[in-house]
């Protein structure tokens, strides 16, 4: 049975279940905190996936294509400083399922915030791989923005 929330396209044209714990509401109006994910990755998929180093390394977008796209959002945005404070990061990171191209999950994001969550994708990446957390529960957090300091010691569902 499916509870508050609505259909959303993400990652390629199959329509997904956003449930409302995943939408943002600024007080004003409810948005979709954006994000895409890679359909091929799911729990029962991760290891032949996002824990092959191989896989993830296979997904990554041509430097031609960060290139455009991050020029296109700079402009599109009206970003302060220069295109080169910035890194084309993604919502929801490829190692932790994100789709690789779809401009949903992709943002310029300042060079230190990046590695900031860089790091922190690198550690519950880990935590996915080895079964410490669960996909969902981590891609939810990517969405809807609350990565920060998860606690990786509980169990995955």
């Amino acid at each position: 049975m499916l509870f508050g929330g609505a259909l959303a396209w993400a990652g390629n044209a199959t329509p997904q279940w956003i449930p409302d714990r995943l939408w943002q509401d600024d007080g004003a109006d409810k948005q979709l905190h954006i994000g895409a994910w890679d359909d091929a990755v799911r729990q029962e998929t991760i290891h032949q996936t996002i824990c092959s180093p191989a896989w993830v390394a296979s997904r990554q977008p041509s430097p031609g294509f960060v290139r455009r796209e991050a020029r296109h959002q700079f402009r599109r945005e009206k970003l302060g400083g220069q295109l080169d404070d910035y890194v084309l990061d993604y919502v929801v990171p490829l190692a932790l399922g994100g789709h690789p191209v779809d401009p949903a999950n992709l943002r310029l994001t300042p060079k230190t915030e990046a590695a900031i969550k860089g790091r922190e994708a690198q550690r519950l990446h880990e935590a996915v791989c080895g079964g410490r957390m669960s996909l969902d529960e981590v891609q939810a957090r990517f969405l809807k923005g609350t990565w920060r300091y998860l606690d990786i010691s509980a169990e995955a569902d």
